[in-house]
């Protein structure tokens, strides 16, 4: 009966040194998981900041080429190793001979029109053009046209919309209609 009711003070109220090592294991263990979950998301973090600052910067870059600078069309822009597609389309509506074209600008741009007539081609305009702009045409043959921004004009031939075929993509378009098939022909480049 001694023996139950006698205090011991080492077991009662210091901890075994078993206990105090896995403790400290256990905290350690804890400590490196945080450390480890905290290092990779701060990696994950770093790298979509990186993939967005490198797509803002292509963007960027995009959209400095695509900036209306004070040199007109030319064949420069029309390299065929930036060509990215070419399309055609019969158009359906029915136009007459002459037939009206026309642009108009939505924003400040670069356009060149040139058109056949009587076997020889003529220029008409190769002008950087203000915002509402209105450039209006009638013709008998071809006509062809080059748009710094497919996305900065709407087209129409016979008062019909065009501008659908244009994509609303960044791209630098070199068309051409033929009123004898009604062949709208569009060859679409990157800057």
């Amino acid at each position: 009966d001694n023996k139950k009711n006698t205090f011991n003070i080492n077991e009662a109220y210091f901890l075994k040194p078993k206990k105090i090592i896995s403790s400290i294991l256990i905290t350690i263990l804890i400590l490196s998981i945080y450390l480890l979950i905290s290092y990779i998301s701060n990696q994950q973090k770093n790298s979509i900041l990186n993939d967005n600052n490198t797509n803002n910067t292509s963007t960027l870059n995009n959209e400095e080429n695509q900036s209306v600078d004070n040199r007109t069309l030319s064949s420069i822009d029309f390299n065929q190793n930036k060509l990215v597609k070419q399309k055609s389309y019969k158009l359906r509506h029915n136009i007459e001979s002459p037939y009206k074209f026309q642009i108009i600008n939505k924003e400040k741009t670069k356009l060149y029109i040139s058109y056949d007539e009587n076997g020889l081609r003529k220029e008409e305009c190769n002008i950087i053009a203000k915002k509402d702009t209105l450039i209006k045409l009638t013709k008998h043959e071809n006509i062809y046209f080059d748009l710094w921004n497919a996305k900065h004009v709407e087209i129409a031939i016979d008062n019909k919309s065009i501008t659908k075929y244009l994509e609303k993509n960044n791209y630098i378009v070199r068309g051409s209609f033929k009123p004898t098939d009604k062949l709208l022909y569009l060859e679409f480049y990157n800057y």
